[in-house]
């Protein structure tokens, strides 16, 4: 399967307005700690509550 790119290094707002800056190093961050076998992540559209199906689950980062 072809890489899907899921974020970006850079400011983005949360559901509350609030601004986050997110660098090359913090997602970097989030790729090594990731960890399927203690949480798989769903695969979603958009930003859909937590009650609705996954398209899929993330295997890696």
């Amino acid at each position: 399967m072809s890489a899907i790119h899921i974020f970006k290094a850079g400011t983005h707002t949360d559901m509350h307005g609030t601004k986050l800056p997110f660098t090359q190093s913090d997602l970097a961050a989030c790729v090594k700690a990731y960890n399927p076998s203690v949480h798989e992540a769903p695969l979603v559209i958009g930003h859909p509550k937590t009650e609705d199906p996954a398209w899929g689950w993330v295997k890696a980062l």
